[in-house]
């Protein structure tokens, strides 16, 4: 009987026989409802306890390295995962050949370091101390006497935990940084040569530091707000989400003088200077710049900060370089620099590299023979326009 047929019959029987013939599938309906609803109310109850009980994991820095410089080699991650290492090896900090799936690398003078996506580390050359036990790490960061990894869940590995300080002339002691108590960690800042000092950057915008304090450059205990941090070693900046800068440390040239700065984005601390690029691309210098080594009114357009000892460089929005070197002034598409004593380095958006020599001896150890390397991986951008 078509549908038709049932809608015009009048026979009482034949309808009650075909509305309950229909109504029977809609039993089972009902309970599976039910069975759907008691699921659900477990599955919650279920999340509930596991987000009370299991540790909450940071988010990871998204500050990834894929270009690093020790004092005499020069290291670049590939987009396979691999790595390839150039120049001075008398400790072994070039052979990274067998290394696969690194996710972020560092160098120092005497070392490589590579992260794995596994979240453990590998190492090449000579480090104080041992890696082989460290697990969960999600960054790297390669200081000369030591090696900091940064965990998933906050806290963060060393391998000498010690420093030495003069506590009199001719006469040093050994004191501890104390990493080992630090918790909520999203970022590290770092200086280690001459005055050693090392910041972190919490989830929660504080901060603490560790190292020497002669000149108040550990204080940072007030602050709050903050986005990103760094230090020089003899003084500390901090960048607070509202786009002002607070410095606390040695003043001595006016590099802590920021407190009348807005709209900043990015923070770098040098040699008795502070660099900060503002909103719309432009730069404000705080320090001693008597020597027009860091002459930034004309700079525009600028994403990205780097400085040494005695003058500053820009990467503009446009791949182009802003530095007081005319070989650089024809680089293009560069996404990322890296800064040596003798030698600094761009990464093109294409995955190869080129170098511009500071002195006569910058490729002494080959340092510099890159030309050939292609494949490179682009770094995260982090956005600050």
């Amino acid at each position: 009987m078509d549908n038709n047929e049932i809608l015009h019959n009048e026979n009482p029987d034949v309808l009650n026989e075909m509305a309950e013939e229909n109504a029977l599938p809609h039993k089972p309906k009902k309970k599976r409802w039910l069975i759907w609803t008691v699921i659900v109310v477990i599955v919650a109850i279920l999340a509930g306890c596991a987000a009370f009980f299991v540790p909450k994991l940071l988010k990871k820095p998204s500050n990834h390295k894929t270009l690093a410089t020790g004092m005499d080699h020069t290291v670049a991650l590939l987009d396979d995962g691999t790595v390839v290492a150039t120049g001075r090896n008398e400790y072994g900090q070039c052979n990274v050949s067998d290394w696969e799936d690194i996710i972020s690398i560092d160098a120092a003078y005497s070392y490589t370091v590579g992260l794995k996506s596994d979240g453990t580390v590998v190492v090449a050359g000579f480090i104080d101390g041992d890696v082989s036990g460290w697990t969960d790490i999600v960054e790297v960061y390669a200081m000369p006497q030591r090696l900091i990894g940064l965990k998933s869940d906050g806290t963060v590995a060393i391998t000498n935990d010690t420093y030495p300080v003069y506590v009199e002339p001719g006469k040093t002691e050994e004191r501890k940084y104390g990493l080992d108590s630090w918790t909520n960690i999203v970022d590290i800042a770092f200086h280690d040569l001459g005055k050693v000092v090392i910041v972190g950057l919490k989830e929660d915008g504080t901060v603490v530091a560790a190292g020497e304090n002669t000149s108040g450059q550990c204080d940072v205990s007030g602050w709050t707000d903050i986005v990103s941090v760094s230090t020089d070693g003899s003084h500390t900046l901090g960048l607070k989400k509202n786009g002002t800068v607070v410095a606390t440390g040695n003043n001595e040239d006016g590099q802590c003088d920021v407190a009348d700065w807005e709209d900043i984005v990015s923070i770098t601390a040098g040699y008795g200077m502070t660099i900060g690029v503002k909103k719309d691309g432009t730069v404000l210098i705080a320090g001693d710049t008597s020597y027009g080594q860091y002459d930034v009114d004309d700079w525009e357009n600028v994403v990205a900060v780097y400085g040494d000892f005695l003058k500053a460089y820009a990467l503009q929005s446009d791949g182009t370089v802003l530095t007081p070197y005319p070989e650089m002034k024809d680089w293009t598409d560069i996404v990322s620099i890296c800064v040596e004593a003798d030698r600094i380095i761009g990464l093109k958006k294409n995955g190869t590299l080129v170098c511009n020599e500071l002195i006569d001896d910058s490729n002494k150890y080959g340092e510099c023979d890159i030309d050939e390397w292609n494949g490179i991986r682009i770094p995260e951008t982090k956005t600050i326009r």
